[in-house]
């Protein structure tokens, strides 16, 4: 069954020894919340699902066991479910919690942020169906974090940037942006006692094939330099969601003044120098 569990649970405990466990709700959880859904493109958060979040917290609470679970409790991504052992009046959107990450899945079979999608399409791109064109046997294992899946999501990007931008591809720039970028976005995760997940990779993937190339690669180089360790994969995907909305010149410059305020701090002096 695919499973939830409440996004940064860990941050909000304050009292170890209670039965069942004490958490806090900051100040700043509709700020933050109203930020994350412009950076991603999508409508705010209603009160009604704020509310939501908060019968969530306490239902976690009662099935928290941190010696088994440090990144929290796992609960059945099940809204009948959650509505009866929440007390709720109405069936929670769980997809459009995960899309706002007020909640993060686990174990998807599909993308949360779009649940008629297959799993099968994870890499595909609208335009093309040369996902996973490179055989397995042949391909260069990246390593790291994300083990086979990470290694053809990297090969099925760099077929589609090779069709979609074939004056502008590069390659090695291509994986060593990617790989850079999984690297940071799990760092990031074990700095905060959790873990980047295959199912949160493909719910990631899945967001990324929906862009073109080049904004995702802009996006990739703006979140190695800035963003690293620190902001996930969601903030990633919404930097080249708000790239793709560009065009192409218009994308040229922005990331011409990024680079220009990096200077020679940025990746990009890997792939002049690499």
């Amino acid at each position: 069954m695919d499973t939830f569990r409440v996004r940064n649970w860990r941050k909000y405990q304050r009292y170890t020894d209670r039965r069942p466990k004490w958490f806090c709700i900051y100040t700043t959880l509709r700020e933050d919340i109203d930020f994350t859904a412009a950076k991603l493109g999508i409508a705010p958060p209603t009160d009604a699902e704020i509310g939501q979040r908060g019968c969530i917290f306490s239902l976690a609470a009662k099935h928290d066991d941190p010696d088994r679970d440090a990144d929290g409790p796992d609960l059945p991504m099940d809204p009948a479910w959650i509505k009866k052992h929440a007390n709720l009046s109405t069936l929670p959107d769980l997809n459009r919690l995960a899309t706002l990450c007020l909640i993060e899945c686990n174990n998807l079979s599909q993308d949360v942020t779009n649940p008629s999608a297959p799993a099968s399409d994870f890499c595909a791109s609208e335009n093309s169906n040369a996902v996973l064109s490179v055989p397995v046997k042949d391909r260069k294992q990246e390593g790291g974090v994300g083990g086979d899946f990470r290694s053809q999501m990297i090969d099925a990007f760099v077929v589609r940037w090779r069709k979609e931008h074939p004056a502008d591809f590069v390659e090695n720039a291509a994986r060593l942006y990617l790989n850079r970028t999984i690297d940071g976005i799990a760092a990031g995760y074990t700095n905060r006692k959790g873990s980047f997940t295959a199912a949160r990779m493909k719910a990631w993937a899945t967001r990324l094939s929906r862009y073109d190339t080049d904004a995702v690669m802009t996006a990739c180089e703006v979140y190695c330099d800035r963003y690293s360790e620190t902001m996930d994969e969601r903030y990633m995907a919404g930097i080249a969601l708000k790239m793709n909305q560009l065009g192409p010149k218009e994308r040229d410059l922005e990331i011409a003044r990024h680079r220009q305020r990096m200077g020679e701090l940025g990746i990009m002096r890997e792939v002049k120098h690499g």
